[in-house]
């Protein structure tokens, strides 16, 4: 681990024009203040969202440049604020590995096991969290979380994963397997064939396969009601296909911004388009959108006592 307490710049890919590579170049490091943490960073998982900060310009980023992207963060906390005596900070103490995300307010949420790697926990941030939204809250699907509904029948029930072979669908098809639900159709490439198999969909169909919509149907014997994008398309047009116009509400839930003439259209034809923008609830909020540098880069988070 670097020396970040004596060390006050960093190098650290930065976005600095919309719609192009990103550029390495100097930054601060930052000090933390009251109620702030000086985190090293290991490790950073990149989101769809992401994505759209440096291709499309996204929450008006153009005005925040040069920008580093990344909101899953993984790291150690190396340096409190002067505000707080060490004495006062149950947790995190200095050297704890922490997990957090860039809108994070639950300080005892945050550890980690030795045996899980900064990588793979920086999978492990806003992707499950969403994938969860999108089955059992009413802001996706709506289904019963497991354990609260003794009269729900996941066996009867089904979903259809989109793109399932990304890191959110992944667990979309895990959760939904975990839950009992009957019929998990996953579409995905052939490589991630076994994996999805193995994580509980009960069948998968190739992603470039142009019979999707029938071969959904004669799975399930009967036109879907449940369908969620687990990739930033920007437009459900592939979910939209796999829907007749019945009596029978539907639901497609994305993961992307929706258009407003999108959910207008859908709802003529009894579909209800849904949005899932959460963030996710491990530990810390960061304070400054930046710097952080992989694999030994910095940023500051925001520490909160948790309640008593």
């Amino acid at each position: 681990m670097p020396d970040l307490i004596n060390t006050v710049s960093q190098v650290a890919l930065s976005l600095v024009t919309i719609g192009k590579p990103l550029q390495a170049m100097v930054q601060p490091v930052p000090r933390p203040g009251p109620e702030e943490v000086l985190i090293c960073v290991e490790a950073t998982g990149l989101l769809a969202l992401d994505q759209k900060l440096c291709d499309f310009g996204a929450f008006n980023t153009a005005s925040r440049l040069p920008l580093v992207l990344g909101i899953d963060v993984v790291g150690t906390v190396v340096e409190y604020g002067i505000s707080i005596a060490p004495s006062d900070v149950p947790f995190p103490l200095i050297g704890t590995r922490v997990l957090f995300q860039g809108n994070l307010r639950r300080p005892h949420a945050g550890g980690l096991a030795p045996a899980m790697s900064s990588f793979q926990a920086a999978t492990l941030i806003t992707n499950p969290f969403n994938a969860a939204l999108s089955l059992f809250h009413s802001s996706g699907l709506g289904f019963p979380f497991p354990g609260t509904d003794p009269t729900f029948e996941y066996q009867k029930a089904h979903v259809v994963v989109l793109g399932a072979g990304t890191t959110v669908g992944t667990f979309i098809v895990r959760l939904a397997a975990i839950a009992g639900i009957g019929t998990i159709i996953a579409t995905s490439s052939k490589a991630s064939f076994a994996t999805l198999q193995t994580l509980g969909a009960t069948h998968v169909i190739d992603r470039s396969s142009s019979s999707i919509p029938s071969d959904v149907q004669t799975i399930l014997g009967s036109p879907p009601l449940h369908a969620v994008e687990a990739y930033a398309s920007g437009h459900p047009t592939l979910a939209a296909s796999l829907f007749v116009s019945t009596n029978v509400s539907k639901t497609i839930v994305m993961l992307s911004s929706l258009a407003g003439a999108d959910i207008d259209a859908l709802a003529e034809r009894g579909i209800s388009l849904r949005n899932i923008l959460a963030p996710s609830r491990p530990i810390l909020i960061c304070s400054d959108p930046g710097p952080r540098l992989f694999p030994s880069g910095c940023c500051l988070a925001s520490w909160r006592p948790p309640p008593m």
